[in-house]
């Protein structure tokens, strides 16, 4: 009759840091417990059997059966176990583990065997009822129903007996294509029974945490929208399907009738949740700002993870997972480090994420190791639980912190992008405004000023002799008057060129024209400077432009470098002719434009506070250079170099197209 099984800052670190480690300890604490060796006894309700009671032995094709292992001529092939369990790593070997087992004289006669590891593909169990009959087979595994087993639980558990205080020999049979690593332990039925009822409050505490993790993250992706919860989430879903699937609990209680599910799920959802946590902890970890070559590979190494998942169906599992395994402790150390830098920088999660790879790295170490071979400790999921439970509820801290971080900087970022937006329009409408004032006060100051220019005409005129002190000071205002009459002229230009409708009458016109006629402008307004013209590249040519914007924009050029340059210096006009594009370079010497015009030297009254009290003005020629350039489709570039300062005029040579802009110049 079978029995059946059921039940329910750097400098100080902060204090979930500690916390962490205490629970790192008291993981320890419990792994390193085990009961010691001795004859089965009345008193006591389970033995976990060592090597005084194990003998086992390696059959590399398994071939070998029952009778052929249990003749006495075979005996003397079976080795001692040197440890509490069994840990020989991934292999495809057949383990044949013989027991001998005797009870003191008031124990029991009734006992149960379990071998502590669910995922196990074969495990076999050979015991004689009596003296001379034949052996008894018992079968369990994860390729062996649950509901067909002797006892229905999620490890292997076989029921054996031992009728009187004489050696009684077992044998085991076991073949995995996992890590070839359990325990085993002799139990009282009702010792048993209180051990799983404990097993089952254990693990359903850590998986209804790890859920209630997810569920509070699922939750956070609802509210904010980051689809970093969104990941966590399903990451710690998978972990909770993972942990279950591993314990044998989707096998015994929703796939009992099954006999792949606890075989083929167990493994594929390793290699998936080996693969997404690598992805999930990219970002909180800033491995791109730590270790950015490993984040580069990181991507591709977490793909091939996931990928080897389809070695499950292809029998290949047991070559791959070694190497998968192998990666997991790099990986943590890696993250150990990322978390460290990254407390050390002051970034509000990283003590939490620093406490949940300290967690997960001991978790890993013993596991990799007794998976490997490595390691003969006998470790269990219950007893590994603390340190599961501290990894799960420090990674959901962390990330927390770590989005709460990063959306507190959106925030900062998005206001202080927002006060920019306002502060630029704000500038804008009130140089919107003092366009509109200035354009109305240039149009009132038109009559007056030209009745003023009418008025000193007529007076020269009517003195033909003139006291020279007279004619100095009617030379004076003349040029006072046409210098605020052409600074209307210029603004009122510069008003209509900005239009949105202005069209330039673009005209065949030879290259050099503008260029000659502007020099012409500026000599009679700067006749004591040495202005110097140049013609470089192609011969003369013929180009369309309009050529009255055009000289505009170079007298204005001009005329600044002549203010701005220190006298007795040159002033160079260079002009190059190529294919499809007319250059006029503006050269002088002098400091270049000022830092705080640097930005944008191109808008009107804007000047340099150094200069503006010193020379006047309202800085509207090289605003008036720039449009020009704009509505031929061109571009006004300057800068300053060993010395010299210079403004490039660059314009296609047509109505259209916006020439390529090179070198180090910077572009209107």
């Amino acid at each position: 009759m079978r029995a059946r099984l059921a039940g329910p800052a750097f400098r100080s670190l902060p204090l979930h840091v500690l916390v962490a480690a205490l629970l790192i300890l008291l993981a320890s604490a419990c792994l390193a417990c085990t009961p010691s060796s001795a004859v089965l006894a009345d008193d006591e309700g389970q033995r976990l059997l060592n090597g005084a009671d194990l003998e086992i032995y390696r059959d590399g094709g398994g071939r070998l059966g029952i009778e052929e292992v249990s003749a006495a001529a075979f005996q003397e092939r079976f080795a001692p176990l040197k440890a509490d369990g069994l840990a020989l790593g991934y292999t495809r070997d057949v383990v044949w583990v013989r027991l001998c087992l005797r009870r003191a004289p008031l124990a029991p006669v009734e006992w149960w065997l379990e071998s502590r590891a669910p995922y196990l593909d074969d495990v076999r169990f050979y015991a004689r009822r009596q003296a001379g009959t034949s052996w008894e087979e018992l079968r369990a595994g994860d390729r062996f129903p649950v509901n067909a087993r002797a006892i229905v639980y999620r490890t292997a558990v076989f029921p054996l007996e031992l009728p009187d205080g004489a050696p009684q020999v077992f044998y085991v049979r076991i073949k995995a294509s996992t890590s070839m690593s359990t325990a085993f332990t002799v139990w009282q039925p009702w010792s048993f029974r209180v051990q799983v009822q404990r097993d089952l409050l254990g693990i359903g505490m850590a998986i209804g945490l790890v859920l209630t993790v997810s569920a509070m993250n699922l939750v956070n992706w609802f509210w904010t929208g980051q689809r970093l919860y969104l990941a966590f989430a399903a990451f710690m879903f998978m972990m909770a399907v993972a942990v279950a699937a591993a314990n044998g609990l989707l096998a015994q209680y929703f796939f009992p009738e099954s006999d792949w599910v606890a075989h083929g799920l167990t493994r594929v959802l390793h290699c998936v949740f080996y693969g997404f946590s690598m992805l999930l902890v990219r970002k909180p970890l800033r491995l791109a700002e730590h270790f950015p070559a490993f984040d580069r590979v990181l991507p591709y190494l977490a793909a091939a993870i996931v990928l080897s998942a389809a070695s499950v169906p292809l029998g290949l599992y047991v070559h791959v997972m070694p190497v998968v395994q192998w990666l997991q402790p790099f990986i943590a150390v890696v993250g150990v480090m990322a978390c460290y830098r990254n407390l050390r920088d002051g970034h509000l999660g990283a003590g939490w994420m620093l406490g949940a790879y300290l967690c997960f790295t001991g978790l890993m170490l013993v596991h990799v190791s007794r998976a490997l071979g490595l390691l003969t400790w006998n470790s269990t999921f219950e007893t590994a639980a603390p340190a599961l439970i501290a990894y799960a509820i420090f990674l959901h801290f962390g990330i927390l912190s770590e989005l709460r971080d990063e959306r507190q900087a959106r925030e900062a970022a998005d206001g202080e992008a927002t006060a920019q937006r306002s502060l630029a329009e704000q500038e804008e409408r009130l140089r919107n405004e003092q366009s509109l004032f200035f354009a109305f006060v240039a149009h009132e100051l038109r009559s007056p000023l030209g009745v003023l220019l009418t008025g000193l005409g007529n007076l020269r005129r009517s003195l033909p002799e003139v006291v020279p002190e007279n004619a100095e000071r009617l030379a004076r205002l003349n040029h006072a008057a046409q210098r605020m009459s052409g600074l209307i002229d210029r603004h009122l230009r510069l008003q209509r060129i900005g239009q949105p409708d202005f069209e330039p009458d673009f005209a065949l016109e030879p290259v050099s024209l503008p260029a000659l006629r502007a020099l012409d402008e500026i000599r009679a307004l700067h006749g004591g400077r040495d202005l110097r013209f140049q013609k470089r590249g192609a011969p003369e040519q013929d180009v369309s432009m309009d050529a009255e914007l055009v000289v505009l924009a170079l007298s204005n050029l001009l005329d600044n470098a002549a203010k701005y340059s220190p006298e007795g210096t040159p002033i160079r006009l260079e002009v190059e002719a190529t294919a499809g594009m007319v250059i006029y370079r503006v050269i002088n010497a002098g400091e270049g434009l000022p830092p705080d015009l640097a930005e944008r030297p191109f808008q009107v009254f804007r000047r340099s506070r150094k200069t503006v009290s010193a020379k006047g003005g309202f800085g509207i020629g090289l605003a008036l250079a720039s449009h020009v350039a704009r509505v031929h489709g061109g571009a006004l570039v300057g800068g300053h170099r060993d010395g010299e300062t210079w403004f490039t005029l660059r314009l296609p040579a047509g109505p259209k197209g916006l020439p390529e802009v090179t070198g180090k110049e910077v572009p209107a």
